[in-house]
């Protein structure tokens, strides 16, 4: 191994291999990894690898019984239960109507305006937020308070949000955090709705084209129904995954095409033509996540010591697959910082573009995500000349979430 210079957060102690970093951070070793193949095996090997102490803790006291909580037999069943509302099928079915009328929605109430700037995060916030909740609980007799939700889940954990983020940049093991009781005195006015939604609608026999009602009919490996608290968890837990990284997504792909005048004239002749494809769009979106995956890592621990030729891990070892190191990495994509959708015409290196993470503990919500995202463009081209006048300065990085930094401006002229 060869002593190398401070990179980055901790000291850089080895580099076993070019697209390897071991730094020491504290009492632990963090281990960077931006070799795809490394990469993804430890993504693959879920019985090795397991979601990293720290995390998993954090997420557990979040989300207690749902699927971002769980490692191991509980978290396969929470996946297989999980499964059907996902499939292609079940998103033309469920999630396409609510998309068309949001986005309708939306982009009425802007017309109305005529010429009008616009924030494009915040628009695309009301737009995710809006289809995941509608495809969580289609009911007008709830409203579902994002953003009270998730302030009730960051405040679970028996630690503060601040604390939360210096640990785990740190390095630092939180044994010590647990989940507060869930009781009446605890939950939040959102969360105290939403359970008393699930209650309701299991008494009342609910039963719509939502993932409440698949919610209510599964079962859990033993047979028992599961609990409204459980059914909870999981709502809570699709939720936060399931707008914020698209949100993201979605204004990234936004900024970088509207950078590139002869990429964006394209887009809006593909998105104004007769045709029900489009694939320059999807591209967009693509190169946009390989540049900006609203995840930038995924953590694991090894339950037992492994080696990649010269890479020994230990199992007291945070290891950090870096998507957005191996995404941009020009071992594996030539001018890997330019932004270019055509790349995604020819072949795409194995192992090296993983938005969505890797094998079975893979964003489970990925064709949801690529729907909304092109849906949203094209929807947005077809009924708008734009023209920014704002871009983000950049990203930053947030608890396991890359996130754009200063905002993105657009005046929107109805065509």
């Amino acid at each position: 191994m060869t002593e190398i210079v401070e990179k980055g957060l901790g000291r850089v102690v080895a580099q076993p291999s070019a697209h390897v970093f071991i730094r020491q951070k504290f009492f632990n070793r963090t281990i960077d990894i931006t070799d795809a193949d490394i990469a993804a095996e430890i993504l693959r090997d879920n019985e090795t690898f397991h979601l990293e102490k720290t995390f998993l803790t954090l997420f557990h006291g979040m989300f207690d019984t749902g699927i971002m909580g769980q490692e191991g037999a509980p978290w396969k069943s929470r996946r297989q239960m999980l499964h059907v509302p996902f499939r292609q099928k079940s998103i033309e079915d469920r999630f396409r109507p609510i998309m068309e009328s949001e986005s309708a929605r939306i982009f009425n109430r802007l017309a109305l305006g005529q010429s009008e700037t616009v924030n494009v995060f915040s628009l695309t916030e009301e737009f995710t937020c809006a289809v995941i909740a509608r495809g969580l609980i289609e009911s007008p007799q709830i409203k579902m308070d994002i953003a009270g939700l998730v302030k009730d889940l960051q405040k679970r954990p028996n630690l503060s949000h601040f604390a939360q983020v210096i640990l785990l940049q740190q390095g630092l093991p939180i044994p010590f955090v647990h989940r507060r009781p869930r009781s009446p005195d605890t939950l939040s006015r959102p969360s105290q709705d939403v359970m008393n939604f699930i209650r309701k609608a299991r008494d009342e026999g609910y039963d719509k084209n939502d993932i409440l009602s698949d919610l209510l009919k599964v079962k859990n490996p033993d047979g028992s129904a599961l609990t409204e608290s459980e059914i909870y968890d999981q709502i809570t837990s699709l939720l936060l995954a399931g707008f914020f990284t698209t949100q993201t997504a979605i204004a990234f792909a936004i900024d970088e095409m509207t950078k590139e005048p002869a990429i964006l004239e394209r887009a809006v002749a593909e998105a104004r033509s007769d045709g029900t494809q489009y694939p320059l769009i999807e591209n967009v979106v693509k190169e946009s996540l390989r540049l900006h995956p609203p995840v930038h890592g995924s953590f694991r621990n090894a339950t037992k010591p492994v080696s990649f030729g010269a890479l020994e891990i230990k199992p007291s070892d945070m290891l950090r697959v870096d998507i957005r190191g191996i995404q941009r990495n020009a071992a594996y994509f030539n001018e890997p910082d330019k932004f270019d959708p055509d790349r995604f015409n020819g072949p795409i290196p194995k192992n090296a573009y993983i938005p969505f993470g890797y094998g079975l503990r893979s964003c489970i919500g990925q064709r949801l995500a690529m729907q909304e995202s092109v849906h949203f463009i094209v929807a947005l081209l077809k009924n708008f000349d734009i023209e920014t006048t704002q871009h983000f300065e950049g990203e930053r990085k947030s608890i396991g979430f890359m996130v754009p930094r200063g905002e993105l401006k657009i005046q929107v002229q109805p065509v």
